[in-house]
């Protein structure tokens, strides 16, 4: 318990290995959020196209263009966190 009341008063490490120094390497977090900024749009894009397709009876013209739009945005997510430092170095 008086791990949890350190972390709650700021003493405590949120995160291993999130020291924060020069040269240390980033948490294992930064590296899961990049994953997930490019593989949820391209996943949700897919998946939208996929049911485009069903309603509309168009085959895979729509999946296909879900698909290329959600790598787009991906694309997109991950040279704004670049740009921005936010990246995992």
């Amino acid at each position: 318990m008086r791990g949890l009341r350190e972390l709650a008063q700021g003493r405590g490490r949120a995160l291993v290995g999130d020291e924060g120094g020069p040269g240390s390497s980033p948490p294992a977090w930064a590296y899961v959020g990049l994953g997930l900024e490019i593989a949820l749009p391209v996943a949700l894009g897919a998946y939208a196209g996929y049911r485009l397709d069903r309603l509309w009876n168009t085959g895979p013209w729509m999946l296909l263009t879900g698909a290329i739009l959600g790598i787009a945005v991906a694309f997109y997510l991950l040279f704004r966190s670049v740009a921005l430092g936010r990246g995992a170095r």
